[in-house]
């Protein structure tokens, strides 16, 4: 039933396995109101491409901030609050969301990632900034080009999997506002 429900969304193999060899008038009839749409093609190549512009842009942009101690972490900081608030806050007002119009596409609708993982990728790292904070804060050592580079694509992958394509879009956006102001 699973698969039959899922319709042209489940794998070829699957889907096979309920064709029968020979045409039967005894076929389970097609039940196309019930399978999710797949996106259109086009939008994987929106989020591959769109994705990769996050991860560069996010990089250069926590690159831009290090020019004075704490400032990339800061941002960094504050970057990882957004990303795991907006993991977290469907969880808070479940009961209280707003629906997405009837017009607006699903495949642009919520988080990709789960708060788990979402913590899972950015906990190690927001750990080990708050450990180095002394150092940078003391003078002691700065980030440079490596680790603020490093920082802002990790941030940037978390974006990456936690935004929806809108938000990624929005998001690439205005970082290539930032940098664009900033370069000018």
């Amino acid at each position: 039933l699973g698969v039959w429900i899922a319709g042209d969304a489940a794998p070829a193999l699957l889907r096979a396995l309920l064709e029968p060899g020979a045409p039967s008038s005894v076929s389970l009839p097609p039940l196309p109101d019930l399978a999710p749409k797949p996106p259109p093609e086009w939008v994987g190549l929106v989020r591959v491409l769109t994705s990769a512009a996050v991860i560069a842009l996010a990089a250069n942009t926590l690159n831009l901030f290090d020019l004075r101690p704490l400032r990339a972490l800061k941002v960094f900081g504050l970057g990882t609050a957004l990303l795991l608030g907006a993991t977290f806050l469907p969880l808070f007002a479940a009961g209280h969301r707003p629906a997405l119009p009837a017009w607006w596409p699903a495949w642009l609708g919520g988080p990709v990632a789960s708060p788990a993982n979402a913590v899972a990728l950015l906990g190690p790292a927001l750990a080990a900034a708050l450990l180095y904070v002394p150092l940078e804060a003391r003078r002691r050592a700065m980030l440079g080009d490596t680790g603020a580079n490093a920082l802002g694509a990790l941030l940037g992958v978390a974006a990456c999997a936690i935004l929806p394509l809108a938000g990624l879009v929005f998001l690439a956006a205005a970082l290539a506002a930032v940098n664009w102001y900033a370069e000018s």
